[in-house]
């Protein structure tokens, strides 16, 4: 083997991975299988056989001991009270004055135990202590709407506040760099969004710092399905474009090398505390790293090699940094754009603007190939244009960062935003435009479609290691994104001919989405003011952008506001509000109801009465009921759906549903059958 970094790193990862997800023997056989293939074609001898063995052993035993005497640990104080006192390492401001604090303190003897709490805003800064007594701590669950769960643990936050009596704050006046640095990024955020306008300025202030609280839904949708969303988190493109603008700036200044190298350290440093310290932006600025030390010091390098490495160093420190999607995305990306498309466009002739435009445009499209199994396991929705757009747009964003880059560095004396304003304003109309084209992208549907898509990239794979030549890569990469394509439209097919009852919101509430032959109603049963967030993921994941009827019957005015932001890119055909009240704003005319709704069709039948919403299709019944109505009894024949508080310890039964986050269906689709039959399935 003679690049050894390569196969120890792979090997580590590997291990990492099948400790965190694939526990068991049969993907112990696939992956000791795909070792033995990739040993016995490249020739490897009994000590490389050695080192990868090694390296996955290795990243098993560190995984494993990390899980036993730190997670397990940690997550045992689950359900139990206790006091706890730590230091903010993270906070973030939400609206109506509420935040989150991430703390780290020391808990039944552990240190440097981190813990989240979501709480009004205490209005603390870096390296305050706060104090909580009696806190009853909870593990932190995953959920429908956000992978909490996956995320906190890339973290290592393995514990949430759940409650707590009081809080004592001591305001220590520490982390005063940290502090100087958020409270200059807060300015030039607010600076950007004075000059640019809200939108605008929120687009550039994302760009710069990776910031997309306070962009509007609507933008952020058009970004993900024309492909261009990854430019709103800090990662290799950033750091790649800012490193080379300022090396070759200082190299145009005749700066000695080690002296421009260490500048060069200094901004992605401080770039990266503004942007919370992302993971992706790391492993990008360690890969930076290896490049320029490599230059520095006369030797040779590639992208493999430092990926590898970078990769290696970031899984030592943090055995659970493979459960953060942001790096998963990021070294896919980083694979595609450096070493997929180099390898696939090698032979491409190098003169000519056309041939230019080609390998341009090939390696945008296989950088989009290498992430699209990933986004379609962390989004709802899947662009097919990326390669296309991320031609043109890309270089555009490139300019409009840095400007702002230049900015901030300069604290505003050198101010470009005037041409930044232009720029952002034709990237917004571009995203917007292409995003209304629906054939542009497609819905996820479900885990199990980007399960499929990734085994499909480990036949890629096989492919390669096997064949060698790029002509059969290619064609094996071609079939494979046929395959996906072809199972994603027959997935939706299959959905469309289906009669399907989603039961949707954060823990008791409800919201239900019936659809069936492209006809969709959404019906709010709570009025929780996130229910209108779960139906869009919902309408999203399955590629609805129609509804007939949306009806709300509880808290309307709110929720009508709520639905009206959330659903900008669903076309509602009619608002309904239950009740004697009508609505007051918004661009679509509500029309208010008596206490009661029906809606017949040919096969279906759906009405909502004293709270409770019973949905008939042939012989199949189902009903969605409070849990403090008056029809506690549910209905003799079909499925009865129960939610609302004080239904933590029911069971379920063959005909009764309680929609409860603790026994595990918080979100869930019920398909029903003309034949009275259903089959539920968790979201």
């Amino acid at each position: 083997m003679k690049r050894k970094m390569i196969g120890a790193a792979a090997s580590y990862i590997a291990g990492l991975f099948f400790a965190s997800f694939f526990m068991g023997a049969i993907p112990f056989l696939i992956i000791a299988a795909f070792a033995a293939i990739i040993g016995i074609l490249n020739k490897f001898s009994k000590y490389d056989y050695i080192l990868i063995s090694v390296s996955f052993v290795l990243a098993v035993t560190v995984s494993t001991c990390y899980t036993h005497f730190r997670y397990d640990n940690v997550t045992s104080y689950s359900g139990k009270t206790a006091d706890f006192s730590g230091e903010v390492i993270e906070h973030r401001e939400y609206s109506a004055d509420k935040a989150s604090y991430v703390l780290k303190g020391e808990l039944g003897g552990m240190k440097n135990v981190r813990v989240v709490v979501y709480c009004d805003d205490l209005n603390v800064r870096y390296g305050d202590i706060i104090s909580f007594n009696n806190c009853v701590f909870s593990g932190i669950d995953g959920d429908y709407l956000t992978d909490s769960m996956d995320y906190f643990r890339s973290e290592r936050v393995f514990l949430s506040i759940e409650s707590y009596q009081n809080a004592d704050i001591e305001h220590t006046g520490t982390r005063k760099l940290r502090n100087a640095i958020i409270d200059y990024r807060e300015r030039i955020v607010s600076e950007f969004r004075m000059t640019l306008g809200e939108d605008a300025g929120a687009f550039l202030s994302g760009l710069v710092f990776g910031r997309k609280q306070g962009m509007d839904d609507e933008i952020l949708t058009s970004f993900y399905r024309c492909g261009i969303g990854h430019v709103l988190a800090v990662s290799g493109l950033h750091v790649s474009i800012i490193a080379i603008a300022l090396m070759s700036l200082l190299r145009l200044l005749k700066v000695n090398r080690f002296i421009a190298f260490g500048l060069m350290d200094a901004l992605l440093i401080m770039l990266i505390l503004m942007a919370d310290s992302p993971v992706s932006a790391i492993r990008a600025a360690i890969m930076m790293n290896f490049a320029y030390s490599a230059h520095l010091f006369r030797r040779r390098t590639d992208a493999l090699n430092s990926l590898s490495a970078a990769l290696l160093l970031i899984c030592l420190v943090n055995p659970y940094a493979v459960y953060s999607s942001g790096l998963i995305l990021s070294a896919a990306g980083t694979f595609g754009i450096s070493v997929y498309a180099p390898y696939l466009t090698g032979k491409f002739p190098t003169k000519g603007l056309h041939w230019r435009f080609a390998r341009a445009f090939c390696t945008m499209l296989c950088t989009t190939v290498c992430i699209m199994p990933f986004t379609m396991k962390f989004f709802d929705e899947t662009s097919l244009i990326s390669p296309l757009v991320n031609v043109f747009i890309v270089p555009l964003c490139s300019i409009v960062m840095v400007i702002g880059v230049l900015y901030v560095i300069t604290g505003g004396l050198i101010s470009l935003l005037g041409i930044a304003g232009a720029l952002v304003e034709i990237i917004l109309d571009v995203s917007h435009n292409i995003s209304q084209v629906w054939a542009f992208y497609f819905s996820s549907r479900s885990e199990k479609a980007a399960e499929y898509a990734i085994a499909l990239i480990a036949v890629v794979a096989l492919v390669r290691i096997i064949f060698v030549k790029r002509r059969y890569t290619a064609a094996a990469t071609a079939a494979a994104c046929a395959m996906v394509f072809i199972s994603s439209a027959v997935s939706g097919f299959r959905f469309n001919n289906q009669f399907t009852v989603a039961v949707l919101g954060r823990r008791h509430n409800a919201a239900v989405v019936v659809s069936y032959h492209g006809k969709t109603q959404i019906i709010d049963l709570s009025g929780h003011y996130k229910s209108a967030e779960y139906v869009k993921k919902y309408l999203a994941e399955n590629g609805i952008n129609t509804a007939e009827f949306l009806v709300l019957t509880k808290n309307n005015q709110s929720q009508y506001a709520a639905y009206e932001k959330k659903l900008e890119s669903v076309d509602v055909g009619n608002i309904v509000t239950v009740g004697d009240t009508p609505v007051i704003g918004g661009d679509s005319e509500a029309v208010p109801h008596d206490s009661d709704w029906e809606l017949y069709d040919d096969k279906f039948a759906m009405n909502y009465s004293s709270g409770v919403l019973t949905v008939n299709y042939g012989e199949a019944h189902t009903a969605i009921i409070p849990i403090k109505s008056e029809f506690t009894d549910g209905h003799e024949d079909g499925l009865n759906v129960f939610f609302g508080t004080g239904i933590e310890n029911e069971s379920n039964t063959d005909d009764t549903v309680y929609k409860s986050s603790i026994n595990g269906t918080d979100n869930f689709e019920i398909t029903l059958k003309e034949s009275g039959r259903y089959r539920i399935r968790r979201l």
